[in-house]
């Protein structure tokens, strides 16, 4: 029993509110039981400048944040400088939504998924990705409608749920195993890590804290109630036994990388 009364394997009331705001091409308020988010989808006509400038390709990126009072305890606002779980959320909803995306059928273009929590109790992350793929799919129809788009970029629909460690499984709150992706998940990622050159080129993995695939040290108790236990994610799990120095998000400082060598690169991919 969880402590709003819910079972372990029972969702909360999931609710999608499209066209909230006016502005943006494409927006959601997605309401997961207490959880709000509202998500947009902005559009520019230009690649981000880090990008080869002889590509056509465009570019999915997203942007988070919590309202100062969307918590029980007011939070302050990330004005000069974001923090490592904003970091690493919305990165996370980033690489989520580009999976589903073919860049080359929108060229020259970056669409930015703003996700901004208005109230926040527990599962921000799911929350996030899901009302940001359905911003992202009306921004992709309107600009369709328009002309501006000739072929449709969504190549597939994605989602996101919550996942805990249950005696060694992964698992979602319905029960359902899916420990097998996760595993294959954590070896694509040491695949790209190892042809990146390995733990002699990367200084330092800096993953999301308490988390099933990263978390280190401490992790979710597969409970869906926000306790911790003593463990290490999939991920974190398999970079240990490769010989991966592995960072939680939250102990990440820059300095903790200045004796490491010039060419070891401590930086995550663009979100």
């Amino acid at each position: 029993m969880r402590k709003d009364g819910r079972q372990n394997n029972e969702l909360r009331p999931v609710k999608f509110i499209r066209d909230f705001t006016k502005n943006a091409l494409g927006s959601v308020l997605v309401e997961f039981g207490d959880t709000k988010v509202i998500t947009t989808a902005s559009v520019e006509m230009k690649q981000p400048k880090w990008m080869d400038k002889e590509s056509t390709q465009g570019w999915v990126t997203a942007e988070y944040s919590l309202l100062p009072s969307s918590t029980s305890t007011r939070c302050d606002r990330e004005r000069n400088k974001i923090s490592g779980r904003t970091q690493e959320i919305q990165r996370l909803i980033g690489r989520s939504l580009r999976a589903c995306v073919d860049m080359e059928k929108m060229p020259k273009m970056t669409i930015t998924i703003d996700a901004d929590v208005i109230q926040a109790d527990g599962g921000t992350r799911t929350a996030s990705i899901c009302g940001g793929f359905v911003a992202l799919k009306i921004a992709v129809e309107k600009l369709m409608e328009q002309g501006i788009l000739k072929e449709n970029p969504i190549k597939d629909e994605i989602g996101a749920i919550s996942v805990g460690i249950v005696n060694g499984e992964v698992r979602t709150c319905e029960g359902v195993s899916v420990d097998r992706e996760f595993r294959l998940g954590a070896q694509r990622a040491l695949d790209m890590c190892e042809q990146a050159g390995g733990p002699s080129e990367i200084a330092a993995c800096i993953l999301q804290d308490r988390s099933p695939s990263c978390g280190a040290g401490r992790i979710y108790d597969g409970t869906f109630s926000g306790t911790l236990t003593a463990g290490n994610g999939v991920f974190v799990d398999l970079l240990l036994r490769h010989g991966y120095r592995v960072i939680p998000a939250s102990e990440f400082d820059p300095s903790m990388l200045e004796h490491c060598p010039q060419h070891s690169n401590p930086t995550l991919p663009h979100g």
